[in-house]
């Protein structure tokens, strides 16, 4: 796996931190997702959908940096109705996940967007 770690002269002393870490490495787990899983048919429609209809990215449409944090961390798909970190967090290359982050992610699943 490549070092995905944050540069010393970006790192803040602050849980931003592990939130900036992490969102690389739970990024390719989607990738993964849109693969390879068996729910990938609803997690595109439903990636498609928020697009079509919030703009992200353009002039007239929500900040851009909405949306891989909905997607990551607040969408619910699929039959188990759990989101990209929650299933990140049950896979077991989860432990390839250094800390602080791993320590960090836990207790705040479906809060690390509000971070920023």
């Amino acid at each position: 796996m490549p070092d995905l770690s944050l540069p010393d002269d970006l790192k803040t002393g602050t849980p931003l931190d592990a939130y900036l870490e992490l969102m690389p490495v739970i990024s390719l787990f989607y990738q993964g997702l849109l693969e390879f899983d068996g729910d990938k048919g609803e997690l595109e429609r439903r990636s498609r959908d928020f697009e079509e209809r919030f703009l992200p990215g353009t002039e007239e449409g929500v900040n851009d940096g909405l949306y891989l944090p909905w997607v990551l961390f607040d969408l619910r798909f699929g039959k188990s109705k759990k989101t990209v970190c929650e299933r990140f967090l049950e896979d077991r290359t989860l432990g390839k996940v250094g800390e602080p982050a791993l320590t960090f992610i836990r207790p705040h699943v479906g809060q690390l967007c509000h971070l920023l």
